[in-house]
This record gives structure tokens, C-alpha cells and sequence, in this order.
């Protein structure tokens, strides 16, 4: 099954972070043939030769796996298709997935309970179990006890070096915190505020969206 598209939108999904499935409708069959775009690249191009091979044109022909018969199991097994790209930015050694500084970047966050979920997801990835009931001691701060059974860690954007000097392009970065195991009160705070980024980086107007202003979640050892 063959197909023309853009070069241009060919690159910018076999870029992209997350899967992007190439679908085309076949009237004859009534049916839709729908691929991974980095199974179809790899395929067609398979020493790794896909930017230079296709340098200078404005269109190219792609040929679809006639067999990848978009059906309700299809469907099903797209919605569970996770392909992280170990080939971008990485950050300490780890492939991040996206181009964002996660030091020197901040999460536009548009409601409390989106930052919620955000936080209990974190939680459950680091398996904190929670040994007592939670603690509400502010509209906006939440006190949990328990213990991170795998190590947590993080650094503060608030200690990191943004800019250069004249004569020295090194920026600091903030220590290296962490936490594990031993018994601890987590207070997950959040704070809304209008504030809004900045329409440079074409996220959003500010009479379109609210974001969390400052939030944090901050660990102290019991005594």
C-alpha cells in the first residue's frame, strides 16, 4: 500500500516523542491500513540513511504494511504503544523524550487537580506507601506520611544557574537531592496564581489560560 506525503511532515512525525501512525483508507477494500511512521521508516530506509535519502524533496512516496489492518485489537494495542526516543536530548545520561531543560523549564499547569494527579502519579512510580491518613493543613497544602521504597530524586530548578559569564560558558546545577526508605512527612503544597508563560514560546494567551504559579513537594526525615 503506497502513499504520498510532505518530507516535512514525514520528518516531523518520525521526530516526534510519542508514536504517530501513518493511516490511509482503502475504498476499494473499505478498510484502513494504519502503521507506526518509524516502522515505516525503518523499513524503507534501514541503514539510517532517511534524512540524506530524502534531502532536497518536497515529497516522498511511503509504502504501509497491507496486513496492519486498522480493526478493534489494532485499536486496542495502539492505545497501549509507548516508543520513547533514545536518540534526542538527554539529561544526566537519560534520554528525556522532549527538548526541554528540566532544569530551567517550568510545567504550565492549568488546574489544581491536573497537579494532583501529577503528584499522586509520582507517588505511585516511586512506590510511597503512606502509613497514616492524610493531613490537610492549609486550603492548598496536604501533609501524607509514609515511606519512598525506591530512591526519589530531584534537583531544585530555584538553585540553577540560568545564564553565562563573559569568559566562562559553565552554569552551576543545583545539588542532587534524594530520598528512600526511611519513615517521612511529604507535604505536597500548591499555590494558583494569574500568572501565564510567556506568548513567545506560543503555549498559550494570557485571557486563555490560568497555571501554577508555585507548587512543591518537599520530604523531612521524622526524629
Amino acid at each position: 500500500m503506497s502513499t504520498s506525503v510532505e518530507v516535512d511532515h514525514l520528518r516531523y512525525w518520525y521526530a516526534a516523542p510519542e508514536p504517530v501512525y501513518l493511516v490511509v483508507f482503502v475504498e476499494s477494500k473499505d478498510l484502513f491500513i494504519a502503521e507506526d511512521v518509524r516502522d515505516i521508516v525503518h523499513r524503507m530506509w534501514p541503514y539510517g540513511d532517511f534524512y540524506t535519502a530524502t534531502g532536497g524533496q518536497t515529497t516522498v512516496t511511503v509504502h504501509l504494511d497491507k496486513a496492519a489492518v486498522l480493526d478493534v485489537p489494532r485499536i486496542a494495542t495502539m492505545l497501549a504503544h509507548r516508543s520513547m526516543r533514545i536518540d534526542g536530548a538527554t539529561f544526566q545520561g537519560r534520554p528525556l523524550g522532549h527538548r526541554f531543560d528540566p532544569l530551567r523549564s517550568e510545567l504550565a499547569i492549568e488546574t489544581p487537580e491536573l497537579w494532583d494527579s501529577i503528584v499522586a502519579r509520582l507517588l505511585v512510580e516511586y512506590r510511597f506507601r503512606e502509613t497514616a491518613p492524610r493531613a490537610s493543613v492549609a486550603p492548598d497544602v496536604v501533609v501524607a506520611k509514609g515511606r519512598f521504597y525506591d530512591t526519589m530524586v530531584w534537583q531544585s530548578s530555584a538553585f540553577a544557574e540560568f545564564g553565562v559569564g563573559p569568559n566562562d560558558d559553565f552554569r552551576d546545577d543545583p545539588a542532587v537531592e534524594s530520598v528512600q526508605e526511611r519513615p517521612l512527612s511529604s507535604s505536597i503544597a500548591r499555590r494558583i496564581a494569574r500568572t501565564y508563560p510567556r506568548t513567545s514560546e506560543g503555549r498559550c494567551s494570557p485571557s486563555s489560560r490560568r497555571r501554577i504559579h508555585r507548587s512543591s513537594c518537599s520530604s523531612s526525615a521524622k526524629t
